[in-house]
């Protein structure tokens, strides 16, 4: 089994433009200019682990509850 096929999201750089394909066979999708998609993955990313943070301290704080 190759490393891709574990994989739910293959991104790919083509002539300066990020493209999102699944290894399922479906056609690649335009994301946009690399800039302006790592800038929009470092959000996601930044956003994501605020989220996971205050999941956390959240389930820490109710099991100290009880």
């Amino acid at each position: 089994m190759s490393d891709e096929q574990g994989l739910a999201v293959i991104f790919s750089l083509r002539d300066g433009d990020v493209w999102a394909s699944r290894p399922d066979g479906h056609p690649a999708m335009l994301l946009g200019p690399h800039d302006e998609v790592v800038a929009a993955m470092d959000d996601f990313i930044r956003q994501d682990d605020f989220a996971q943070r205050l999941f956390d301290k959240a389930a820490n704080s109710s099991r100290s509850h009880h």
